[in-house]
């Protein structure tokens, strides 16, 4: 497994689109060519009328609600050579497929497991990053300092942008784990609704605008801002190395529904301290496909859940690598029951203030790939 850290100078959203671009522009081209999603379902529903009027429409609301995300796509799309309809489709990939009625393509394939420890002398939040094999060779973890506003105004430098994530070649930042400037810290879990919206903004556009909150409470008043709604759903995991006594868990369902899960810090040594989120929503009352209660979700969360509690950052490691189902591990490796591949798995430690990057089963090596100063920006 590969991954490659990746630091940009200050610029502008384009900017940053375009030096990715032509960083990665052969992972970003190798993915376009080879992922089947892509070349089975997406360009084929844009080519037929119903498919491109649903693009038009997502395409319209991005450049009225997040513009500046349109433009990183759009610099991508020039540094990379790769067309931008392609691009753009790739960060509407679950609400296209689902509006090609092509249901059977949508699984929880995508999906991954967050685990918290919320307690005085350990905060942590770790997260498998699970999604198609086709992704694994080709992503690659992106830290980018965006000023946009300098071009309009003076600004001091809290106003600037500056994030880290692991990325998916052609996407957007964000939908993974990341950190930025302001101390936030990000994971994400899928959900999978069974229906998406027309001319709401496509999930992947809804977890970059989270990427750079500055706080939860900015977090939530981005989805309040947001008058479009989203298209689809996900679950937006947050800590602060500001504000270390709480952490949490987003929801954000089809069009204007969300709901913020606060997990406080246990004080009580004899009390279970963690939280576990995977695929399906806790708070939301939202209709899900029926693989997030048959397949891999639901079965991973009833074997974290089985486990005994965490109060280490060995036991979050070793609930992260567990493989004892063999149909549906939590670590995952693809198999006929489930497509899936845990490409990699973040561990932030909040109060030692790094994030600790494994490419490989935590359960078995314990040695990280990359360590990251969460105060490197």
């Amino acid at each position: 497994k590969q991954a490659t850290t990746f630091h940009i100078a200050s610029g502008t959203h384009y900017d940053i689109g375009y030096t990715i671009g032509g960083q990665f522009s052969k992972q970003i081209t190798n993915f376009c060519a080879q992922f089947p999603e892509l070349k089975s379902s997406l360009l084929p529903y844009y080519n037929c009328r119903e498919g491109r009027s649903i693009y038009e429409g997502f395409l319209a609301s991005c450049n009225a609600a997040f513009p500046q995300y349109v433009e990183e796509i759009k610099g991508m799309s020039d540094g990379s050579g790769v067309a931008f309809e392609n691009l753009f489709l790739l960060n509407c990939l679950n609400e296209m497929i689902t509006f090609s009625k092509k249901c059977t393509d949508i699984d929880d394939t995508t999906g991954c497991t967050s685990v918290f420890i919320n307690r005085p002398d350990l905060k942590i939040l770790a997260h498998n990053e699970d999604h198609s094999p086709y992704m694994e060779a080709n992503a690659y973890i992106a830290c980018s300092k965006i000023d946009d506003n300098l071009v309009k105004k003076n600004v001091v430098q809290e106003d600037r942008e500056y994030i880290t994530a692991y990325c998916y070649p052609g996407f957007l930042l964000g939908g993974t784990f990341g950190f930025n400037n302001h101390g936030m810290i990000f994971t994400c879990n899928g959900l999978y609704p069974t229906e998406a919206h027309r001319e709401c903004i496509p999930r992947r556009f809804v977890d970059r605008s989270l990427l750079g909150a500055s706080s939860v409470t900015q977090a939530v008043k981005i989805l309040e801002n947001n008058k479009h709604g989203m298209a689809y759903g996900v679950c937006c995991n947050m800590a602060s190395v500001k504000d270390k006594d709480n952490m949490w868990a987003l929801e954000v369902g089809p069009k204007h529904q969300h709901y913020l899960h606060t997990i406080p810090q246990q004080n009580d040594p004899n009390k279970d301290c963690h939280y576990i989120h995977v695929n399906f929503a806790k708070y939301l009352e939202i209709e899900e496909i029926p693989a997030v209660r048959f397949g891999s979700t639901m079965n991973r969360y009833k074997r974290a859940t089985s486990l005994p509690p965490p109060r280490s950052v060995s036991d979050i490691c070793n609930i992260l690598g567990d493989t004892e189902c063999k149909e549906y591990p939590i670590y995952r490796t693809p198999r006929p029951t489930d497509r899936s591949l845990t490409l990699s798995t973040a561990v932030f430690n909040i109060l030692e203030n790094k994030v600790d990057i494994h490419l490989k089963n935590t359960k078995d090596d314990k040695t990280p790939a990359f360590t990251l100063p969460l105060n490197m920006l």
